[in-house]
């Protein structure tokens, strides 16, 4: 796919000298933090996807699930599309509960929850630094007023966006 194609292009362009000489400033604890936080992160989004399946009314064991969104997540990586991974996890899961429209509507949900999730991250990181990134040669501009209003626009889309996607859910 591009990806594979756009790495393989990289690593043969890469002067390894170069990058052989920064190795020294990895600090390796927390590469290593970094790289068992990716399945961890796997794990918590299924056990979000479970929630919502039980909500539903099905029943799938947590030891499946994080091998379906592992290959959802390679899939969004390799193949340029932002939703075939969504569509490769919920075909996988439609194969274990035998219900395509929960499948899909339960796939698009823990999306989207996790957008939602972005979203107030978003904001409360907004809160924490605007305040800050607001001075100005003339005085302060009250950066927390500023913040709030921002948060509050970014709530605002995260439950339109969620209003919309419910109800379309929901006419599946």
């Amino acid at each position: 796919g591009p990806a594979a194609a756009l790495l393989a292009y990289v690593l043969t362009r890469a002067d390894w000298s170069r990058v052989a000489a920064y190795r020294h400033t990895v600090s390796w604890p927390w590469f290593a933090a970094f790289l068992l936080l990716i399945p961890l992160g796997h794990v918590i989004s299924s056990a979000k996807w479970q929630m919502l399946l039980r909500a539903g009314g099905h029943r799938v064991g947590l030891c499946r699930l994080p091998g379906l969104y592992t290959v959802g997540q390679f899939y969004n990586a390799v193949f340029p599309s932002t939703i075939g991974g969504d569509v490769v996890r919920s075909l996988g899961l439609r194969k274990v509960i035998g219900d395509t429209r929960a499948a899909f509507a339960s796939t698009v949900a823990e999306r989207f929850t996790g957008a939602a999730v972005l979203v107030a991250l978003g904001g409360v990181a907004t809160l924490v630094a605007l305040p800050g990134l607001m001075s100005t040669r003339e005085g302060v501009i009250d950066g927390r007023l500023a913040a709030l209003m921002a948060f509050a626009a970014m709530g605002a889309a995260t439950l339109a966006i969620v209003a919309v996607l419910s109800d379309r859910a929901l006419q599946l």
